[in-house]
């Protein structure tokens, strides 16, 4: 089994093909770029990036 921080083919554990994510990807990451070039997106990242560091704490 591989651990965390290896990397993993996509399809390893999935019957999605490789051509399949990559257009998911191409469809979804300017829509999640958009939103953290906003401000409400730059407080989410923040919050985000706060409670994690407490949960690492």
């Amino acid at each position: 089994m591989k651990t965390f921080t290896e990397t993993v083919s996509c399809t390893e554990y999935t019957e999605i093909s490789e051509y399949e994510l990559d257009c998911v990807a191409r469809i979804f990451l300017p829509m999640i770029q958009k939103f953290y070039a906003t401000e409400e997106g730059k407080a989410s990242y923040e919050a985000w990036l706060a409670e994690k560091k407490n949960k690492a704490a």
